[in-house]
């Protein structure tokens, strides 16, 4: 048989070896319990005091684990289709940040404080990233094409018996003496900073 009771505690503990966790729950009518703590693999979350659980029976004499919790304090707000993750501050219980998968294919991140994306290697496909959400400044990489202007060069001055070396296209002298010159960027740094 299931109960639904009020979460008061979580508390993890070492037995044999083993990370446990166990959730003190009052049922609101008769002693606490508190059943084993159990989620998805591969998930670390845990409720807090005042979230409700739910439970139901385990093998072994009066044993009982946890299906589910239920944070009854604040309005859902994800579609049909969706699945929406958001943590709280422990304290308070306020939302501090939302990972948001939308039934349309796109992807929200809303972070009420100073977020970071810690990993040896960070790869962006897209045709199109933004830095803020406006288009931010372009990004050059190796390999782009691009075009230079450079101040007159010295070289177009050749010595007395040398031919002058003179900049063939695409390249075109500008109005103050620059040169506009096409190149391929060849070698850059490893870090961007916006």
């Amino acid at each position: 048989m299931g109960r639904i009771g009020t979460v008061l505690e979580f508390i993890r503990e070492t037995v044999d070896a083993n990370e446990i966790a166990t959730v003190k729950v009052d049922p609101g009518g008769g002693a606490a319990f508190s059943p084993q703590h159990f989620d998805g693999t591969g998930v670390d979350a845990q409720p807090l005091p005042g979230d409700y659980a739910a439970t139901a029976d385990s093998p072994g004499a009066g044993g009982q684990h946890i299906t589910g919790y239920a944070d009854l304090k604040k309005r859902g707000v994800a579609s049909p289709g969706e699945r929406r993750l958001y943590c709280r501050d422990a304290s308070t219980g306020e939302e501090v940040g939302e990972i948001w998968l939308k039934n349309d294919g796109t992807l929200s991140i809303d972070m009420k404080v100073a977020a970071s994306v810690k990993a040896p290697v960070v790869n962006l496909d897209s045709p199109d990233v933004r830095i803020s959400d406006e288009a931010g400044a372009d990004i050059a990489r190796v390999g782009d094409l691009v075009a230079v202007t450079t101040p007159p060069l010295t070289v177009l001055v050749a010595a007395p018996g040398e031919t002058p070396v003179l900049p063939v296209p695409p390249t075109a002298v500008t109005g103050s003496g620059g040169i506009i010159a096409a190149g391929q960027i060849i070698s850059g740094q490893n870090k961007a900073k916006a």
